[in-house]
């Protein structure tokens, strides 16, 4: 009769979930915001301190909407985490190292979303001691990866700053190492697979590379000794400090599963479930929000991809086999389920492609105070005023108005950090018909991105896909899902109206957590018993999937005419 209590921190929120380790159902559920700082263009960061306090009242909130008979029958017996992929910095004791200027010592996260590292990963892209490395991210380091922002760290940061470092830790690594009691021991801090060889360049194929580990070759040319500031870290005080050992083959790295330790009674306290905990609380090893949604979404027949639909969107796909595939990240062995190989697609901006597109239209603030007043997103305000009948669909794709979404570069397939955002088509019209217009638009641009990465994992190997499986607050757009229906031509699987946007990430975290108390003999049994319930979105028309297709070739041609306008302005 055991309780896994689930926690996964997003860009602008923590989620908190109890889930049932029998039934596998979330319990009890609550949300707090957390809080973003941009000092400067392309900066984003976020702090320690605020993160972990959210955690703990979501927690507590959690645990306080329990009712009597979970509390009076069932045992807390594990926890575990999965964040965004945000570097986070650890100072020594009675110390502070700020990400960016020493005045905000709070701020100690570059967040993922954060390109001031977009130089250095092209610094690393064209280092032929790299090539190893770029085998396994889709042939290109994206400057939201953890290596490229060390990299920004060590040619931007005093020695002095560096003196005062004792970690750095993907924040999901940064999450189950505070859960355990920040040990300050090397050989109780523990570091996920999934985030070191996702997001930090760490290479796991031994039978090509040998054991896993970075490549040291490539660390010495990243973080050489400089005549001009002998005082920086050397490759080993990076190692240590980034990777838990000296070596390049790092310290305790764990699958997914695997217990990090036990929680302690005061950390227990602070989240409110001391009353309720079992004598011992396992923490699992951790996870990356998007592999957290794709080890409860994919399935091993490499016949479904993964989409967790938010601020950004994230593409997972699983397969028994090593794929690379050009412009996607990976593959990455044991990131997700442990003996698969995992890739990972994105786009960096999803919902935020269409807030942004949206913000250009004059009556955008306006409409945005109306949807607040109800208790709405701009987005889903706008939602629900559109007709949803076909005619009224037809009408709106067929609108003279087009959006290329890449406000943040394109992630997958292009690997281009450079790309920027488009709107064809805007006038002077102010009325809320054309902001429905520019609506509909966006999200059609956002679907016909995923269908750019979705094309690039068929022609690189997954030809048994058949299936989308949406989570994320997009799945819950039905004119995205339908348009996204349209446009692949494969079924779109949608969470049932009785799992949260979230659960998802819950509910592969909890696998995890799950897995480290030995509540199941097996993976397949976790998996079955966590995976949400889903349906399958209603099939689209001949003539919708012909328009769609349509407006698809335009959404290619504002691509090529960008990199054509991009070449013209270069020329001398």
């Amino acid at each position: 009769m055991s309780l896994v209590l689930a926690v996964d921190v997003g860009s602008a929120s923590v989620r908190a979930g109890m889930l049932d380790a029998e039934t596998g159902e979330i319990l009890a559920e609550c949300v707090e915001d957390i809080r973003q700082h941009r000092p400067l263009r392309d900066h984003v960061e976020q702090s320690t301190r605020d993160i972990w306090q959210q955690v703990c009242a979501a927690a507590r909130s959690v645990v306080d909407r329990l009712p009597a008979s979970v509390t009076d029958h069932k045992k807390l017996s594990a926890i575990a985490f999965d964040s965004t992929c945000s570097l986070t910095v650890v100072p020594k004791e009675g110390c502070s190292a700020p990400v960016g200027d020493d005045s905000a010592p709070e701020w100690d996260i570059i967040m993922w979303m954060d390109h001031r590292a977009t130089g250095e990963a092209a610094e690393i892209n064209a280092a032929p001691e790299a090539q190893n490395t770029l085998e396994y991210v889709g042939g290109k380091v994206s400057p939201e990866m953890e290596l490229a922002k060390v990299k920004w760290l060590f040619k931007n940061k005093p020695p002095a700053w560096w003196d005062r470092v004792d970690k750095i830790f993907d924040l999901p690594d940064y999450l189950s190492w505070r859960c355990v009691g920040s040990p300050r021991e090397d050989e109780k801090v523990s570091r996920s697979m999934c985030s070191l060889v996702c997001k930090c360049g760490y290479v796991n194929d031994p039978p090509k590379h040998g054991a896993p580990a970075w490549d040291a070759a490539l660390l010495r040319c990243l973080f050489a000794p400089d005549a001009a500031a002998p005082s920086l870290p050397s490759v080993a005080r990076i190692l240590e400090i980034f990777g838990g050992s000296s070596e390049p083959t790092g310290g305790r790295i764990q699958k997914l599963g695997v217990s990090c330790g036990v929680a302690p009674k005061d950390v227990l306290a602070s989240f409110g479930c001391g009353a309720i905990a079992a004598d011992t609380v396992h923490v699992g090893s951790s996870l990356i929000d998007a592999h957290a949604g794709g080890v409860s979404l994919c399935d091993e027949r490499e016949a479904k991809v993964a989409i967790i639909a938010g601020t950004s969107g994230c593409f997972m796909g699983q397969h028994p086999q090593k794929v690379p595939l050009a412009g996607v990240w990976g593959p990455y062995k044991d990131a997700m389920v442990p003996g698969m190989w995992v890739n990972e697609g994105g786009l960096s901006a999803m919902g935020t492609a269409i807030t942004r597109a949206l913000a250009l239209h004059p009556l955008s603030e306006q409409t945005g105070a109306t949807a607040a007043g109800l208790g709405q997103s701009l987005v889903e305000y706008l939602d629900g005023r559109r007709p949803a009948h076909e005619a009224a669909v037809e009408r709106l794709v067929r609108k003279n108005i087009s959006v290329y979404p890449d406000f943040l570069g394109n992630r997958s397939p292009l690997a281009d950090p450079s790309l920027t955002g488009m709107v064809c088509g805007l006038t002077l019209d102010d009325t809320e018909d054309s902001l429905l217009d520019l609506y509909a638009a966006g999200v059609f641009a956002v679907s016909y991105g995923v269908k750019h990465v979705i094309d690039a994992f068929v022609a690189g190997g997954y030809d048994k896909l058949t299936a989308l499986s949406i989570c994320g607050g997009m799945s819950s757009n039905t004119l995205f899902t339908e348009s996204l229906a349209a446009v692949t031509g494969l079924a779109v699987h949608t969470l049932d109206p009785s799992e949260s946007a979230g659960g998802p990430m819950l509910k592969g975290a909890a696998v995890s957590g799950a897995m480290a108390a030995s509540l199941f003999p097996s993976f397949d049994a976790a998996l079955k018993t966590f995976t949400p319930r889903t349906h399958v979105a209603p099939p689209p028309s001949p003539r919708l999937k012909d328009l769609h297709a349509r407006r698809y070739a335009v959404h290619l041609e504002m691509l090529s005419d960008q990199l054509k306008y991009r070449k013209m302005l270069q020329e001398d």
